[in-house]
């Protein structure tokens, strides 16, 4: 599925213990936001992916590529924003899914991992 929504209708009508993989980087390609997609999916949400995305043109045609955290289309704290408005406290993954092999995977997640951290301490808990 490529967005939210597609996945949402896929699971309306199918047992609650059926869940909701949200991914930020495929979120983000299908133009959505992370304030709306993880609002509507809410009652579904099982993990949080967080990954990041941006289209590169190579030959002539457009592909994506998987990047690091500041790199991409998806905005990771406006994702740590909506995960508290819907007080979303489950997993959260770092996929790391990165599409250029240059640099070792571990130096990129620690980078997302440091990251993620700043975007959620940007919002803090109403609680």
């Amino acid at each position: 599925m490529s967005s939210t929504l597609g996945v949402l209708q896929l699971l309306d009508g199918l047992p609650n213990h059926l869940k909701l993989v949200w991914d930020a980087a495929h979120d983000a390609l299908a133009g959505d936001h992370p304030a709306v997609t993880l609002e509507l999916g809410a009652d579904r949400l099982g993990i949080v992916n967080l990954k990041n995305v941006h289209y590169t043109r190579t030959d002539g045609t457009w592909r994506t590529q998987f990047v690091e955290a500041e790199d991409g289309l998806s905005d990771w704290p406006a994702v740590f924003a909506a995960m508290r408005q819907v007080n979303y406290n489950g997993p959260v993954c770092l996929t790391g899914q990165y599409s250029d092999p240059a640099t070792p995977v571990e130096e990129r997640l620690r980078k997302d991992l440091h990251f993620a951290v700043t975007s959620a301490a940007q919002h803090p808990s109403r609680e």
